[in-house]
């Protein structure tokens, strides 16, 4: 294992002597590996399920809205009216911001519409998350 790591550069100065003189390839191991001493395999596979699921819960929103600016993006305008004479004109049409979006969503079908189809990412990413923190 210890050939797959690069020797630490050499110093050309005694304060760089002294910063690379705590490299090791042991301390390079707790940083990147999965050490059997510091938990099990079954530990952490439930850190990196419980990870991606609040990851996933947390960003779906997000996702989800800006799916929805990058779908319809006829309906993702406000009209910008001049009153004149009792008559309204329609000047121009202004690009609506991602809280305008999300705020629509949530006034015409309700705030669980955000997290509309998150259950088939859950089951993707659980396992997926899981696995990426045992390996």
């Amino acid at each position: 294992r210890r050939d797959r790591y690069m020797e630490p550069p050499a110093s050309s100065s005694a304060s760089d002597a002294a910063s690379t003189s705590a490299w090791s390839p042991e301390a390079a191991d707790e940083i990147d590996e999965w050490n059997p001493d510091r938990g099990s395999f079954a530990q952490h596979a439930l850190a990196g399920s419980f990870a991606g699921f609040a990851e996933h819960s947390v960003m779906f929103p997000v996702d989800t809205v800006k799916t929805m600016m990058q779908a319809r993006p006829q309906h993702c305008t406000l009209p910008l009216a001049a009153h004149r004479g009792g008559q309204t004109a329609v000047l121009a049409a202004a690009p609506l911001t991602p809280i305008d979006v999300a705020a629509r969503l949530w006034r015409n079908h309700g705030g669980m519409r955000l997290w509309r189809g998150v259950q088939t990412m859950f089951i993707g990413c659980i396992p997926a998350h899981g696995a990426y923190f045992t390996i």
